[in-house]
């Protein structure tokens, strides 16, 4: 029975985000399915999180069977209107021939995809909860709650002492992790209520379930834009294949992977809703955006990035109106820092420069120095095994896109969200305090995460263009 419990409890969500994640993709296009199945992973945690924070907000008790009866009608609903309006599948051209050596390359590559996400799988349900992030920020939430049967409140430390003994507040030992956002500890909790234990590694089985749903949208994205299967093989491959991302599965239990996830895929709806303008594509990136803020605090300035560059997109700016917004944002930079200015904002968030210190609205603050990160980021980048060839050969892509493509490649939505986020993550390590935590590469490594699914993407995708055209690509 909790077998079965915990099966269902996996599998609804899914099916309710690829449901809706169906209902907002352009029918009629290959890798339809694989892209809502990749999608769906992640709006089907979306919809968790949600439905946790609703049963708490009214009082009733996490329980497995209330929160999977609850979720099952809105599922079936979902896939029903999904049904309706894509009819019986996404729909396909008919499929040309390809040669057999194409085909058997693409047929060892899945393969090679499906052995290391099950050895990855395999390796996640064998050991017990072992990162320090996990089990210092993380894991705990979820087990207090599932113990609790609700959502308890986490407090620091100094109020936790403060507190009287029955306040019902717990505390963590990582201080800042009780402000941490929920949406992690809430996935942990819905896969701990479904099999029955705080204890079980099934709780953390959704590390390798999301590398399986990362894979599939790299699939199905890819051969949307008429890539040849070999190439959106090859693309899944290098993508299962990064080093790091691997130790994230397999070391489960941390939240960069999530962000890594969100932001992923959200530049992905935005790079489609960029090319096609098709409304669901832009509610998805929105959506996934919406995901980032609920899984880690720095999603809030990754879906940043994708409102910002949607909107850029909504409006119509051109290069030159860029131009004059980056202009007005470097004077009113500069302002902010000369006149040393304080803004009040909604919530009591406050943006201000006191000389020392940059406070951002509902981030924090930030000691503002100028760092030596090139020779640390080069390291990172171009020699440490974390990456394989990622980066230069992202490097390469660019360069390639360039000469291909001319200045038109710098309208394009997924190397501008790339670079936004690169950008973001230079200015946090190379000018603030955590410039400590990039010189042992492993903070910096784990935000390289971020953009590491969209780079795969941009990199697969320029050299799927350069190769010889075939009939191949319209299958």
């Amino acid at each position: 029975m909790a077998s079965a419990i915990y099966l269902v409890a996996s599998l609804l969500p899914w099916l309710a985000g690829t449901g809706l994640a169906w209902l907002c993709l352009p029918r009629g296009r290959p890798g339809t399915l694989a892209l809502a199945l990749g999608y769906g992973y992640l709006l089907g945690m979306l919809l968790v999180m949600g439905l946790l924070l609703a049963f708490d907000c009214l009082g009733l008790e996490l329980a497995a069977l209330p929160l999977v009866a609850t979720l099952a009608p809105l599922a079936a609903g979902i896939a029903f209107a999904a049904y309706r309006r894509h009819g019986e599948g996404p729909g396909r051209a008919a499929p040309a021939a390809a040669s057999f050596a194409a085909r058997a390359l693409t047929a060892l590559l899945l393969i090679l995809v499906l052995v290391r996400l099950g050895l990855l799988a395999a390796e996640l349900l064998s050991r017990p909860l072992y990162a320090w992030d996990a089990w210092m920020n993380w894991a705990p939430k979820a087990a207090v709650w599932f113990h609790e049967q609700r959502l308890v409140p986490f407090v620091p430390p100094g109020e936790w002492l403060a507190a009287a003994p029955d306040s019902g507040v717990y505390t963590l030992g990582n201080r800042a992790a009780s402000a941490y956002p929920p949406g992690v500890p809430l996935i942990i909790l819905w896969h701990m209520l479904a099999a029955g234990s705080a204890e079980s590694s099934l709780a953390f089985l959704p590390w390798a379930l999301l590398l399986l749903a990362l894979g599939a949208a790299c699939w199905g994205f890819l051969r949307g834009l008429g890539a040849a299967p070999v190439t959106a093989a090859a693309a899944v491959f290098a993508l299962v294949s990064l080093p790091l991302l691997n130790v994230h599965v397999a070391l489960t239990g941390y939240a960069d992977l999530w962000l890594a996830g969100y932001f992923g895929l959200a530049t992905l709806a935005l790079a489609g809703w960029a090319r096609d303008r098709t409304p669901g594509l832009l509610v998805l990136a929105l959506l996934l955006a919406l995901g980032a803020t609920l899984v880690k605090k720095p999603g809030l300035a990754f879906a940043g990035v994708i409102v910002v560059l949607a909107a850029a997109r909504a409006l119509g700016w051109s290069m030159r109106t860029w131009g004059a917004l980056l202009l007005a944002c470097a004077l009113a930079v500069a302002s902010l820092f000369v006149f040393q200015l304080e803004l009040p904002l909604p919530g009591g968030a406050t943006l201000g420069f006191d000389g020392t210190f940059l406070r951002l609205p509902y981030l924090g603050s930030l000691r503002l120095a100028a760092h030596p990160l090139p020779p640390i980021l080069a390291e990172n980048l171009f020699f440490s095994a974390n990456w394989h060839l990622l980066w230069p050969a992202l490097l390469l892509a660019i360069a390639a896109s360039c000469i291909r493509r001319g200045r038109a490649v710098l309208a394009d939505a997924l190397l501008q969200a790339i670079a936004v986020a690169l950008a973001l993550l230079y200015f946090v390590f190379g000018f603030t305090q955590y410039f400590d935590q990039a010189v042992n590469l492993v903070t910096l490594s784990r935000t390289l995460l971020y953009p590491a699914l969209p780079a795969v993407v941009f990199c697969l995708r320029e050299l799927d263009a350069w190769l010889p055209r075939t009939g191949e690509r319209s299958d």
